[in-house]
């Protein structure tokens, strides 16, 4: 534990009954044996006729006339005449006093330590206690490499709080003998405030320290900056940025594998999109939620499998569904009026795959037949998808420069960086999110021997800001059992209440995490409730009580002594840790650390702010030798994909006149119910005219809307059909 701050208890001083004993089991051996010494020195100087020669001189006469002799000449004596003959009689009979006191002296020592023992292994209330640093070497807490959450206590790290920028600004003065630092083998959880120092102590030294494959949410692109340089000397640096042009691109349509898996794996990525805004989501709309989860699913496989769609991406899926919904009335009641992509998904072939036909047909049949549910499905389809809309995500997300599967296969270690501007991280984050989750989900998938793990190389997830990525069930639910496969986690957020507000009071990442980080917290309750995890320790209390005059002579004293319990920690003493310092839990044994400052630091500094690779074409270069690539030429597939975007690809196959006619057909029904007398307008005037039949209302307003738009009747019927 670090140096006592004075916000920081110690164990209650026992100022009466400590020292006391404290004295008295250290003097009362010692006289006793003085003593008896003593007393044997002066039993041999009498036997010898207090002869100068053999015990020397006393130490001192009292007025008697009685001399005083150092208490060990008996035993110099005893060595040097022990074996001169004469001798041996007069040192037995004066032996004695010596055995007595040396005897009373052990057997005390004995009690003592018997005593201590059983106390020792008395603890009433509590047993927590502060880890000490042979506590964190048996933890694995002193590794080299792996994941960085702080130094040990004898650090010296100046701390400078500015109100006015209400950030923390460090400064290593000198380093710790130790970095306290686990292999990467455990999930972490680090509760940090903004400008605490996350990045400096926590994130960045984790990325310059960490050997194996990395997943790192970086908002603002700052890790990128300053560890990718590094990172990219033993591993494959990818960068994919949603809202630049200068991205690796990744098409999530790409990894729904053939097969037996292909519903499983689009359906996948239709659950993820459609998962509840947190656990408290309360499924009013789950009717339409599992309906358009089903339809997108349907859609998904039709893009993939069908020649009519070159860009095969969830844009063309969200464009798919738009025409659609264009094309349909949300007040029409006549369901003649067929819904083009459902006709599009029945009719084609799907490059002649049978299964994907019955599936994707399955999907579209189920879509209800009223007119009025369609277009409430479809609109809940439009909302989860219309981010995709966006040219710099469709750009983002229409191709894939890496996979998925290249963490599943690869020999050397890959670094993933999702960096977004901070202002769009709330609007791009069902982005990540769908990646993130997909990615877990794949991992998971099969099954593992004890011992053995599924990826090649261990991989950690570092989410920065986690909760602002939004609700993650499946990570919530499986975060422990992901560690089989090769999966970890360092999660980093600002406050419980993040967690809380998304997943709940009884949220399950303190039990998924073996370690934890805690910046000096801003909220007592956050304190709270860490400072329980600490658990309660067993002390002693003294109790004093003083009865008659306060400077009398009979005053009387009472002194008394019971076992209490208390809080290791309280919620205000950790509010109150220095600015440099850090509380680090262990599997429920805390230490009071240093913070890492990675530019001050000789370990980090010179690995930081290496050149990166920050072009498109750059970073391309570092996805020619991922698995996935082997035997392409990755920039001629770029520079495909990028001429085919410049195209104006077609969605749906439809004359000009099959548009028209639709149109025109909603119009006129629309019309002809408007025209439709009310229930209660029975009453009929014989002066007006009958009406016409339906028929003939059609045909003039027909008539009305070509004369409107310029074109003849024979003009139009001989029109050429042209792609819509």
């Amino acid at each position: 534990m670090s140096k006592k701050s004075e916000f920081i208890r110690g164990k209650p001083t026992r100022k009466k009954i400590t020292v006391i004993m404290g004295i008295l089991n250290f003097v009362i051996p010692v006289i006793t044996v003085v003593g008896g010494f003593w007393w044997s020195t002066q039993v041999f100087a009498r036997l010898m006729r207090y002869n100068p020669h053999i015990v020397r001189y006393p130490l001192f006469r009292f007025p008697s006339g009685y001399p005083v002799y150092n208490p060990f000449v008996y035993f110099g004596c005893f060595i040097k005449y022990f074996l001169r003959p004469g001798f041996d009689v007069y040192l037995f009979r004066s032996i004695k006093p010596a055995l007595i006191g040396t005897a009373i002296a052990i057997g005390f020592i004995i009690l003592y330590v018997i005593r201590s023992l059983r106390q020792k292994e008395v603890y009433l209330y509590g047993t927590a206690r502060w880890a000490t640093k042979k506590d964190l070497k048996n933890a694995g807490m002193f590794r080299e490499t792996g994941v960085v959450c702080g130094q040990t206590a004898d650090a010296k790290i100046s701390a400078e709080y500015n109100a006015k920028d209400d950030a923390v600004r460090l400064k290593t003065i000198s380093e710790g003998k130790k970095l306290l630092c686990h292999s990467g083998k455990t999930n972490t959880l680090c509760l940090a405030p903004t400008r605490s120092g996350k990045g400096v102590s926590v994130i960045i030294p984790t990325l310059l320290n960490y050997p194996h494959s990395v997943i790192v949410f970086d908002p603002k692109g700052e890790n990128w900056n300053i560890t990718a340089g590094f990172r990219k000397q033993f591993s494959h640096c990818l960068k994919f940025s949603p809202i630049s042009r200068d991205t690796l691109r990744i098409n999530i349509i790409d990894e729904i594998r053939d097969g037996d898996f292909m519903y499983s794996d689009a359906n996948l990525i239709a659950d993820i999109l459609f998962a509840g805004d947190n656990a408290k989501d309360s499924g009013t709309e789950q009717f339409f939620n599992n309906s358009a989860k089903d339809f997108v699913t349907g859609v998904i496989l039709h893009v993939k499998y069908s020649d009519r769609y070159p860009a095969k991406n969830l844009t063309t899926v969200l464009r798919l569904i738009s025409e659609s919904n264009a094309f349909f009335s949300q007040g029409q009641t006549e369901t003649d009026i067929k819904n083009p992509l459902v006709e599009a998904m029945l009719k084609d072939l799907h490059s002649g795959n049978k299964s994907a036909c019955k599936t994707i047909s399955g999907c579209a049949n189920r879509l209800s037949k009223n007119p009025k549910v369609q277009a409430d499905v479809l609109s809940t389809c439009f909302s989860k998808l219309q981010l995709f809309e966006d040219p710099l995500i469709e750009n983002a997300t229409c191709a894939s420069d890496f996979s998925i599967e290249d963490f599943i296969s690869t020999k050397t270690p890959i670094s993933l960086y999702l960096t977004v501007p901070y202002a769009h991280i709330k609007r791009i984050a069902p982005v990540f999110r769908l990646l993130i989750e997909f990615m877990l989900r794949k991992f998971s998938e099969g099954e593992t021997q004890y011992g053995a793990v599924k990826l090649p190389e261990d991989l950690l997830f570092i989410l920065d800001g986690f909760p602002i990525l939004g609700y993650f069930p499946f990570l919530a639910e499986t975060m422990g059992v992901l560690a089989g496969y090769g999966v970890r986690f360092l999660i980093i957020c600002q406050a419980m209440n993040q967690l809380v507000k998304l997943y709940g009071q009884e949220h399950p990442f303190l039990d998924h995490c073996e370690n934890t980080i805690v910046f000096r917290p801003r909220k007592p309750s956050d304190a709270k409730v860490f400072t329980d995890l600490l658990g309660k320790e067993s002390v002693v209390h003294e109790n004093i009580s003083q009865s008659g005059r306060r400077f009398g002579p009979l005053d009387n004293r009472n002194l008394a002594a019971q076992d209490i319990q208390r809080d290791l920690m309280n919620p205000d003493e950790l509010t109150k840790l220095d600015w440099n310092s850090l509380l680090l839990i262990n599997n429920g044994m805390p230490y009071i650390g240093k913070k890492v400052v990675y530019f001050d630091s000789p370990r980090f500094k010179d690995r930081a702010n290496m050149s990166v690779p920050q072009k498109r074409k750059d970073l391309l270069s570092e996805c020619v030798n991922l698995p996935s690539n082997k035997g392409i030429d990755i920039l001629a597939r770029s520079a495909e994909v990028e001429k085919a975007m410049q195209k104006d690809t077609p969605l749906f196959l439809m004359s000009r006149q099959d548009v028209r006619k639709r149109k025109i057909t909603l119009e006129n029904a629309t019309l002809a119910d408007f025209l439709e007398p009310l229930p209660q307008e029975r009453e009929r005037h014989f002066c007006d005219p009958a009406d016409p039949p339906i028929e003939e209302l059609k045909r003039r307003i027909s008539m009305l809307e070509l004369q409107m738009a310029g074109e003849s009747e024979n003009e139009w019927e001989n029109q050429d059909h042209e792609v819509f």
